[in-house]
C-alpha cells in the first residue's frame, strides 16, 4: 500500500476517508509496516486522532524479527499514570507488566477525538515523545535487543485511530536529545535474587498438576540477571509458542544451618514454586485475573516461608506466560548466613 510517500506492508484493513474535514487513514486492529527501513535514530512526525473507547495507538521501531521497541497511548485513560507506556518487545512478547513507573509509564492528557500532532525523537538509547509541540514523555533508557530495524504504526483494542501526514526523517544535529537519567530503583527490603538459572521452554501441562518436579523437564540452564526493580525478564531468553510457554527459573540457596526464611516474590502470568523439588506455592497473576481493571503487573506482593536444610537448597519457579510480560523476582528476608546463586 502506498501512502504518505512510502510503500507500506499492511496488516488488517485500513480505510481511507475524511475525518474532521481531513483526508486520513483509519487504523482499527490493523497497522502499517515500513519493511527494510533499517531505522536507528530518527524523528517521526504525524497527526493522530484517537477514537473514544478501549484502544491503543502504538509506534513500533527498531523491529528485527521478533524484537522491537514500542511506545503507545491508551485511548481510554487519558491523564492517568499509565496513559502512555514504553516497553521493549522481546522474542515476540511485550513486557508491559514488567516495565512500570518512571521512564516506562507517563501520565499524559491527550484530546480523544481531536487531531493532535505527534513527534517522536529516537536518539541512541533515549527517546522523547511530544504532543502539539509540548514534551510529554522522556524515555531515558531504551532497553530492547535491537539497534535498528523496521518501523510500524499499529492500533489495537476495541476502537480505532486516524492518522495523516506521516514523515520520518534522519536525526539531525539539532534534534539530539539532552542526556537523561533513569530513575533510581526502589529500596529492596532483603537480599535480592540477582541471577536466575533458566531452562528451555516446555509445555505448562508437564507441571500443571504435579506436587513434585518431574524428571522429564529440560536439564540445561542459562543465567539471566534481574533488571528493572529486580525483575528478571524471561522473554530475553525465549518466546512462547502456544502451550509451550513455561520455563524453570532456579537458584541455589546455601544456608549455614537449618532454618526458615521468608521469600517475597512476584511473577507473571502463572507460577508453581518448588523447594528441593516439592511444591510449596501455586498461583496466577494474569491480566484481569482479579477483576476487569487488574493489570497483572509484577510486584513482590506474594510471600512464602522456605524451610531450608543446612547446605544447598534448590528454589525453582516454574513460570508460565500468556500475555503482557514474562517475569519473576524474589527477595529473601532475614538472609544473614544465606548465599543465593
Amino acid at each position: 500500500m502506498e501512502v504518505f510517500g512510502e510503500r507500506w506492508t499492511v496488516s488488517g484493513a485500513p480505510i481511507t476517508a475524511n475525518y474532521r474535514n481531513e483526508e486520513a487513514l483509519r487504523l482499527y486492529q490493523s497497522g502499517l509496516r515500513l519493511d527494510g527501513a533499517e531505522l536507528a535514530d530518527f524523528v517521526l512526525e504525524f497527526d493522530l486522532a484517537m477514537e473514544a473507547g478501549n484502544g491503543f495507538s502504538a509506534i513500533n521501531f527498531r523491529i528485527d524479527e521478533e524484537n522491537a521497541e514500542q511506545v503507545y497511548l491508551r485511548h481510554h485513560i487519558s491523564g492517568l499514570p499509565d496513559s502512555a507506556q514504553y516497553t521493549p518487545v522481546l522474542n515476540g512478547l511485550s513486557g508491559w507488566q514488567i516495565y512500570t513507573g518512571s521512564g516506562y509509564w507517563q501520565a499524559i492528557d491527550f484530546p480523544v477525538g481531536e487531531w493532535v500532532h505527534v513527534r517522536l525523537v529516537v536518539d541512541g538509547s533515549q527517546a522523547q515523545l511530544s504532543l502539539d509541540g509540548e514534551t510529554v514523555f522522556d524515555i531515558p533508557e531504551l532497553i530492547g535487543e535491537t539497534d535498528s530495524g523496521d518501523f510500524a504504526l499499529s492500533v489495537f483494542g476495541q476502537t480505532g485511530s486516524w492518522i495523516r501526514n506521516v514523515e520520518i526523517n534522519p536525526l539531525s544535529a539539532a534534534d539530539h536529545l539532552p542526556d537523561m537519567h533513569p530513575a533510581e530503583p526502589g529500596d529492596i527490603n532483603g537480599r535480592l535474587i540477582e541471577t536466575w538459572q533458566v531452562s528451555a521452554v516446555f509445555p505448562e501441562s508437564l507441571i500443571a498438576e504435579t506436587f513434585v518436579l518431574p524428571d522429564a523437564l529440560p536439564e540445561g540452564r542459562t543465567a539471566l540477571a534481574a533488571e528493572h526493580e529486580g525483575i528478571a525478564n524471561l522473554a530475553r531468553l525465549a518466546g512462547r509458542d502456544g502451550d509451550v510457554n513455561t520455563v524453570l527459573a532456579e537458584t541455589i540457596l546455601t544456608s549455614d544451618r537449618a532454618r526458615i526464611v521468608m521469600l517475597d516474590f512476584g511473577y507473571s502470568d502463572r507460577v508453581r514454586v518448588f523447594l528441593n523439588g516439592a511444591l510449596i506455592f501455586s498461583g496466577a497473576n494474569e491480566w484481569r485475573s482479579r477483576d476487569y481493571r487488574y493489570l497483572g503487573t509484577i510486584t513482590r506482593s506474594y510471600s512464602v516461608p522456605l524451610r531450608l536444610q543446612a547446605g544447598e537448597n534448590t528454589l525453582t519457579m516454574a513460570v508460565s506466560e500468556g500475555f503482557g510480560g514474562w517475569g519473576v523476582t524474589g527477595v529473601l528476608r532475614d538472609a544473614e548466613g544465606l548465599i543465593p546463586g
